[in-house]
């Protein structure tokens, strides 16, 4: 008996989990390099439904689920997970705009990856775009030259081309404080470091529970 369990350890389950490992070098390409994950994941998953036919031939048929069948699935689980993860990484990756958390943690990271918001009021208020009107009374009383140097000055000192009052200041001030801003391409790589702990810590639970289960 323990001839045999050895055969199937050493022509079954090791292959598979070198496949399984195998499948999450993709973690460490980059999240735009099509071509290179897409291969690698489809032919990790391709070989080891080879290799389970192969094994699961040799075996007799019975009524019941065998274990090689749950180590199958949850392989598979895991190879197609891997195939899962760069389809997503490749999804935000293409997106142009920028993700705004309020916190750089896994938790705030993900939700405004998933739920991206609209761009802040703030920026967009209807008394921020009458202020033109409060220039063009000043331009009145000044020269042509004095409103223009008024003017580089102000976009050098102020994101907005126009002075506005103070509690408007502090409002935009309390809006964005405490908020980061990424760029899509940082989220995606920021998936894909995640990843590289992710999948092997949870294939290493899913062997502890597995052997139990099998031995015991």
């Amino acid at each position: 008996a323990g001839e045999r369990i050895g055969h199937y350890i050493m022509d079954y389950y090791v292959p598979s989990i070198f496949l399984v490992v195998v499948s999450w070098v993709s973690f460490w390409l980059d999240p735009n390099a099509v071509p290179g994950r897409t291969t690698l994941g489809t032919s990790t998953m391709l070989t080891f439904i080879t290799l389970s036919r192969n094994i699961g031939s040799s075996l007799p048929k019975v009524s019941y689920i065998k274990a090689t069948e749950y180590w199958f699935l949850l392989c598979t689980v895991f190879i197609f997970g891997s195939l899962v993860e760069f389809a997503f990484v490749n999804s935000i990756w293409r997106r142009k705009q920028t993700v705004e958390v309020k916190k750089k943690n896994s938790k705030y990271i993900l939700k405004s990856t998933l739920t991206p918001q609209q761009k802040r009021k703030a920026y967009g208020r209807p008394e921020d775009r009458s202020l033109p009107t409060s220039t063009e009374s000043l331009s009145s009383n000044q020269n042509r030259g004095s409103v223009q140097t008024l003017s580089i000055t102000s976009i050098s000192k102020d994101p907005l081309p126009y002075n506005i009052p103070v509690e408007g200041q502090s409002a935009k001030k309390s809006i964005s404080k405490g908020v980061f801003t990424m760029t899509p391409q940082e989220v995606a790589q920021w998936i894909d470091r995640r990843s590289r702990l992710f999948f092997p810590l949870a294939f290493l639970f899913f062997n502890c529970v597995y052997w139990i289960f099998v031995w015991f």
